[in-house]
């Protein structure tokens, strides 16, 4: 499993929102005709100590440019009705460009697959304005309220049993961690399953 960092937006309030695209092996190569499989914009930076995520969304909402981008954003809070409706944004973006962008309710947030370099390319696009940027806070109200990074990933894969209880959680290395356990696991099945449940729902909440 590869977890892919991508800028949505830096000209929030100076907060750079990003995506965790978490890509998994589909049994062919990426190319024209392959099914790609990605998730809803997954968890935005967390927020520093200072601010927040009903901070952040405040900035976020002054950069809005559209109406449904400033209604979900402006209070500080991302609904589930609001994330529910970026998904049919999303949806009927893709089809606008004429591409099917297909959903599937996964860990209580949503995954997506597209055919092709093009129907990923619409993805892309379809997802860089305020649609991104909702569906990203709302990731991270969800995933990680309190906004401590990725530490909430690691307590999640000890109460699984797949880090062992008393491992030190180091941000610069946790990463690295990971991709060593995964290729090492005797179940390494089990662990991927694990390590992205973790990822996209590590307290276990229902949606």
């Amino acid at each position: 499993m590869k977890v892919l960092r991508i800028k949505v937006r830096a000209d929030l309030v100076g907060v750079a929102v990003c995506l965790c695209v978490l890509v998994t092996a589909c049994g062919a190569p990426a190319g024209d005709g392959a099914a790609q499989v990605r998730p809803s914009p997954p968890v935005a930076a967390a927020p520093q100590a200072a601010e927040s995520w009903e901070s952040m969304a405040r900035g976020a909402a002054a950069a809005a440019t559209t109406t449904f981008g400033r209604a979900a954003l402006e209070d500080g809070v991302v609904t589930r009705a609001e994330y529910e409706q970026s998904i049919s944004v999303l949806v009927a973006c893709g089809a606008s460009k004429g591409h099917v962008i297909n959903k599937v309710l996964r860990y209580g947030l949503y995954t997506f697959s597209t055919a092709g370099k093009e129907g990923d390319t619409a993805f892309r696009e379809c997802t860089a304005g305020d649609v991104g940027t909702v569906q990203s806070i709302y990731f991270g109200e969800f995933a990680d309220p309190e906004g401590r990074g990725q530490v909430v990933t690691a307590e999640c894969l000890i109460r699984k049993g797949i880090l062992p209880v008393g491992y030190r959680f180091a941000e610069a290395t946790f990463n690295a961690d990971m991709d060593g356990l995964l290729k090492s696991s005797a179940e390494e099945s089990r662990a991927r399953q694990a390590y992205e449940m973790c990822e996209y729902n590590p307290l276990d909440r229902a949606p």
